[in-house]
């Protein structure tokens, strides 16, 4: 399936960008507890949200070591 047949499925649907951050929220909000609190037969284990990262990169900086140079 090309990108724009998916993109116009998801669109015939009314999935959106902006339900999956309302989606996100709502999960971090405590959601998936409550779901699991009313149907726990739906679920192999009880759901978490996943961590999110302190520090997300693209390109990782290097490490290095800044050393200081004496003043002339």
């Amino acid at each position: 399936m090309r990108l724009s047949a998916r993109a116009a499925l998801l669109r015939r649907e009314g999935l959106y960008h902006s339900h999956i951050i309302d989606w996100r929220t709502a999960r971090d909000a405590g959601a998936l507890a409550d779901a699991y609190a009313t149907n726990p037969h739906r679920f192999r284990r009880r759901p978490t949200p996943p961590r999110l990262p302190k520090a997300a990169w693209i390109n990782q900086p290097a490490k290095e070591e800044h050393q200081e140079e004496p003043a002339a």
